[in-house]
């Protein structure tokens, strides 16, 4: 339904157009997810499963070959890739120690295709057979409470339709932790979720990477990322970061606008405001975060030689 509503008597409305984007056959009848571990450290990589059970309707349902999971923070490391036919053989490729700056990053039949800040994609031989059982092992870090990785199903073969998204279930046996009592192939709410401990601190993981550089301009160690995560802040709040001397007098302005939980690093060249580089020595730089709920600021250091 649409409805249109105007305060002016003589005004009329019209439709030029309208369009719909129409999944002709969905690619399963029914994509059963979930993650594990549920409960991870606030900011700290884990080492996930995530895990797809496919429903499948012979003749109706044309199968998937790749699947998009949506992440809080981009991924660093994907590790093994699974797919477990029922009474077949597994098909399965190992992305460890890949690095994902260039892609596809292929092994086999498999391929990381995608990796975004908030998600990334894979492509795998079609998984077409009924409760046939999709894993795939990643590493990321959750900063928010109740953290979801909803994911979706594609069929390259089918360019520019919509995806099919998972359900929440018992999808597969993750082992000793998880704690799912419910049959394989069931719903259940709550199982695409990691929860994290409900902590007062909103930014953690503050740091110089690399602590020591050199911004003498030979291309090598120039710059530094002045790194934090913010967590449990759900919407734009504004946050500055900004460089001192060991004196506490102000050496560069570096950052100020409005930031949300996020893993985040800004670059410092070593120059001051005026654009001169700064003597060699030690910095403290601050990030400070004026949220709603109350103010937030956290320090650490960081060398400068030439």
């Amino acid at each position: 339904m649409i409805e249109f509503f105007s305060d002016d008597f003589a005004a009329a409305t019209g439709v030029g157009g309208l369009s719909f984007d129409v999944l002709p056959s969905p690619f399963a009848e029914e994509l059963i997810a979930e993650i594990g571990p549920r409960s991870a450290a606030l900011g700290e990589n884990t080492d996930f499963t995530y895990a797809v059970r496919s429903k499948f309707r012979s003749g109706q349902d044309r199968g998937f070959n790749r699947l998009r999971i949506a992440t809080p923070l981009r991924v660093e490391q994907v590790g093994a890739v699974r797919i477990q036919p029922p009474g077949g053989d597994v098909l399965e490729a190992d992305f460890s120690g890949a690095v994902l700056d260039e892609l596809p990053v292929v092994r086999g039949d498999f391929a990381v295709v995608e990796v975004a800040d908030d998600a990334f994609a894979i492509e795998f031989p079609t998984v077409g057979e009924d409760d046939a059982e999709l894993r795939v092992s990643f590493e990321n870090a959750v900063l928010r409470f109740g953290t979801t990785f909803s994911g979706q199903v594609f069929n390259t073969a089918s360019e520019g339709q919509l995806g099919q998204s998972v359900v929440a279930g018992n999808a597969a046996d993750l082992g000793e932790g998880d704690p799912d009592t419910q049959a394989l192939g069931t719903p259940f709410e709550g199982n695409l979720s990691v929860q994290v401990p409900i902590s007062g601190e909103l930014l953690i993981n503050v740091r110089a990477e690399p602590p020591v550089f050199t911004p003498n301009g030979d291309g090598v160690n120039d710059r530094a990322e002045l790194q934090y995560d913010l967590t449990n802040v759900g919407r734009p709040t504004p946050l500055r970061v900004a460089i001192f001397d060991l004196a506490g007098r102000p050496v560069r302005h570096l950052y100020d606008a409005l930031d949300q939980s996020g893993r985040f690093a800004r670059l410092w060249d070593g120059r001051d405001d005026a654009g001169q580089l700064v003597p060699p020595g030690n910095y403290v730089f601050s990030v400070a975060l004026d949220a709603k709920t109350g103010q937030a600021r956290a320090v650490a250091a960081v060398g400068v030689v030439y």
